[in-house]
């Protein structure tokens, strides 16, 4: 069974406006739980409790940023060394594994079947993951993009089918989402151990991007790809408005 890690609460709703300026909000940070804890009813411990809860209050929020920026800083550092979180065993250059499942609207999805008729990105994810709720809009853009008869977007959900849906109309995800349930058999196949992680795979069914968690060069990478392959000018991924991190870790 795969496990994921994230326990942070949903972010607001995403909104995705047209097809080449939809864009979404980013995640929140986390709410401190600390500062939602009732005074105790003991006054001789109140105050060494109070102090207790602003010290916390104050400290948290600011080691969550160092540790984000600093696993960010070694995942590039990793990048231009030449070496890559292995988060998956299935790397660029690989076969990816072969699946069918179905989708919400119980429709099969077989992975040789849609890539005959092109690349496929298949997208693994958990509902209460927050560096899902944040990529998912972003796929939904390149999906908007270029998406169609040649390339197909493949979201698969370690969720069941109503929590599934549920986060399709809150994040704006139309592409299907094919729940993997009954034991996580293709999350499994993948050697997942986080989400999420996306896969950019070629009609000969070899993988061309591996992607961990939240990484914008690689969503870059995959849109141009996306782009030639449909000869459909790329646009920006991105507004110049938008603050957007180099990556989250999934």
């Amino acid at each position: 069974m795969v496990q994921q890690a994230c326990t942070h609460p949903p972010s607001s709703r995403s909104l995705l406006a047209s097809r080449n300026t939809a864009h979404f909000a980013c995640p929140p940070k986390c709410p401190n739980r600390l500062a939602d804890f009732p005074e105790s009813p003991i006054t001789s411990r109140k105050t060494s409790f109070s102090a207790l809860r602003e010290l916390f209050a104050a400290l948290l929020p600011s080691t969550f940023l160092r540790y984000t920026q600093a696993m960010g800083i070694l995942r590039r550092l990793k990048r231009w060394m030449g070496k890559q979180d292995r988060m998956t065993h299935i790397i660029a250059g690989n076969a990816a594994p072969g699946f069918s499942l179905k989708a919400l609207e119980n429709k099969e999805y077989s992975l040789n079947t849609s890539l005959e008729r092109g690349p496929v990105v298949a997208a693994f994810f958990k509902i209460s993951c927050p560096v899902c709720q944040f990529t998912f809009p972003c796929l939904e853009r390149l999906y908007r993009r270029y998406g169609g008869d040649g390339v197909t977007f493949l979201g698969i959900s370690q969720d069941d089918i109503p929590a599934t849906k549920s986060f399709a109309a809150e994040y704006g995800v139309t592409f299907p989402l094919l729940p993997d349930e009954n034991g996580y058999p293709v999350s499994n196949a993948y050697g997942l151990t986080n989400v999420p992680t996306i896969f950019l795979i070629a009609p000969d069914g070899a993988v061309k991007v591996s992607s961990m968690g939240f990484d914008k060069k690689d969503l870059e990478t995959i849109a141009a790809e996306l782009a030639e392959r449909t000869k459909i000018s790329r646009s920006p991924l991105f507004r110049p408005d938008e603050i957007i991190p180099e990556n989250k870790p999934g």
